[in-house]
């Protein structure tokens, strides 16, 4: 009974101190585009990957079961190699982010979103989350929290043609 109404009144009070209204994250549609620079310096459009299926991870170092999303992807990404991964930084500092995706062995771009306006428009407001992307550029699926190895592997599914 106390989960029931503690959760509420904590969004009501979230509300009402911060003024703002709560996003929820994306479940469908199009993907929003973005431009962002990753940690080495390359610039990263997802307009440009239009074509192919993309994942797009948010995380911050900070967050265990991001550290462990991480890790789980790069199984996926061996298996479905045509699949483009992207991380941005949530709430992050890159020297602590780039420490963590070498431990993680993440070799995917790690993008900087400062402003943190990539995640507002995915409705991002904790991490981790990851989308799935289509070629055509849609929302395929998306995950939040912690997830298992096969949970990541049937969205990359979702994404890829079939073998």
């Amino acid at each position: 009974m106390l989960i029931v109404t503690a959760v509420p009144a904590s969004l009501v009070i979230r509300r009402a101190v911060t003024g703002k209204e709560r996003v929820d994250p994306l479940t469908a549609g199009p993907a929003p585009a973005f431009t962002l620079r990753s940690l080495d310096g390359t610039t990263v459009s997802l307009e440009r990957l239009r074509g192919r299926p993309v994942v797009i991870n948010f995380w911050g170092s900070w967050c265990k079961p991001c550290r462990e999303v991480l890790s789980m992807l790069g199984p996926s990404t061996q298996r479905h190699p045509e699949v483009v991964v992207l991380s941005v930084l949530f709430r992050d500092r890159p020297a602590e982010a780039e420490q963590a995706a070498r431990e993680a062995g993440a070799g995917w771009p790690m993008l900087s979103d400062p402003d943190e306006s990539v995640a507002r428009a995915y409705g991002v407001n904790g991490a981790p989350i990851t989308y799935f992307i289509n070629a055509q550029g849609s929302i395929a699926g998306h995950l939040i929290g912690p997830v298992t190895r096969p949970t990541v592997e049937r969205e990359f599914k979702k994404i890829t043609p079939p073998s």
